[in-house]
This record gives structure tokens, C-alpha cells and sequence, in this order.
């Protein structure tokens, strides 16, 4: 989890300290939110990298051997209610 929060939180730190400068113009600071907003989006598909980047990071044995196909064995069984509405 810090790692995401790790990403996210230096991708915001960058993305404000460009939108402080004195001389910023406004087309600049438009490119910098919509680059901040599909950053946010994309985040999503690399999940998988960021998990894996994690796993790197701790020493216990089990959770360097998790994967996500446990996890979902375990929540699977949960519906969202989105999911029950999209059914």
C-alpha cells in the first residue's frame, strides 16, 4: 500500500510544484491536470507492476508468495452492488 500511495503522492508533489510557478500559463496548467487525471486512471492497469515492486520491498516469505488469484478466491465470493445492479 505505500508504494501506490508512494506513486501517487510524488506524481501530485510534482504536478503542484508546477502549477506554482509564477510564470505558468494557463494551456500549461491544463496539460498538467489532464496529465495528473490519466496518470490517476491509469493506475489501474499497472497494479500487477506496483504489487510486484512491493513484494520486493518486504521480507515475509508468505506475502512474496501471494497472488491475486488468492485474494480474489477469497473476495469472489462478495458482490459489489454495482456488480448486482449491472446483473
Amino acid at each position: 500500500m505505500t508504494v501506490v500511495w508512494y506513486t501517487i503522492l510524488e506524481r501530485f508533489n510534482a504536478t503542484s510544484l508546477s502549477l506554482q510557478k509564477v510564470d505558468i500559463d494557463l494551456i500549461s496548467a491544463v496539460k498538467l491536470y489532464d496529465s495528473l487525471v490519466t496518470f490517476l486512471l491509469q493506475l489501474r492497469d499497472i497494479f500487477d507492476e506496483t504489487e510486484e515492486k512491493a513484494k520486493s520491498y518486504v521480507e515475509i516469505q508468505e506475502y512474496k508468495e501471494a497472488t491475486i488469484s488468492a485474494l480474489s478466491d477469497v473476495s469472489g465470493s462478495l458482490t459489489s452492488p454495482v456488480h448486482q445492479i449491472q446483473n
